[in-house]
């Protein structure tokens, strides 16, 4: 019997010792702030049905819309954007074009970082929810519901709007993209989308319509622990 006794004491203190935690693991220490410090230029891309269009026809849409499209070299971005991480799953997100500071939820998911609104928000699905299937990105919590009115019925979504970012090793990189679609009577012109184009949704592109996507980033710098 105490034979018996005797391995499972060495069972159990081999398990525990197991558990015990790494002397030499990092430890992640909080807060842990980004700041934004740049914009960089991906490119942009001109598709129509099942097809991306190429020179010169893809040259003259883009310089047809460019007059709809920001500047990118006017954009003053440094320190305009600070997220700072207060824990694993909770980031403070402050935008100062938008002048507002929220607390936000943050969850990481194939290298996909999430930065998840706390509330549902009622929004209208036309325009840029219409266009859902064109982004890469979706928000982790989103339903389309059909809203009775005094004509009928009326589409919109209730969504927790997150903002999308890429982690890069010790930086981070928020994915962005001008949007303008044509379908040859309208067009919907819609710029500084935080997303990726999805080049999967091009088969459900018309043969009349056209896409145009400016893609850029905004680059974002991981501060020391002991900058204010």
């Amino acid at each position: 019997m105490k034979k018996y006794i005797s391995i499972i004491l060495i069972v159990l203190t081999t398990g525990i010792s197991s558990c015990e935690k790494d002397p030499d693991e990092k430890q992640i220490k909080y807060p842990i702030t980004y700041k934004s410090y740049a914009v960089e230029e991906k490119d942009t891309r001109v598709f129509t049905s099942d097809q991306e269009i190429l020179s010169p026809l893809k040259e003259q849409i883009i310089n047809k819309n460019k007059i709809n499209l920001p500047v990118l070299a006017n954009m003053k971005i440094a320190g305009k954007i600070i997220t700072t991480y207060t824990s694993e799953d909770t980031v403070e997100v402050k935008m100062d074009f938008f002048k507002k500071k929220e607390i936000r939820i943050a969850k990481e998911i194939s290298s996909i970082v999430y930065w998840e609104k706390q509330d549902t928000t009622l929004l209208p699905y036309f325009p840029i929810y219409y266009f859902l299937d064109l982004f890469d990105m979706q928000p982790l919590f989103y339903e389309k519901i059909e809203i009775p009115t005094y004509s009928g019925f009326t589409t919109k979504v209730l969504v927790k709007e997150c903002y999308y970012a890429i982690k890069n090793e010790e930086e981070l990189e928020i994915p962005m993209l001008d949007f303008i679609f044509t379908d040859g009577e309208q067009t919907v012109i819609a710029t500084e989308i935080n997303n990726n184009f999805n080049e999967n949704s091009i088969s459900e592109i018309n043969s009349t319509d056209t896409v145009t996507i400016r893609a850029y980033t905004i680059k974002m710098e991981k501060l020391s622990t002991d900058t204010n």
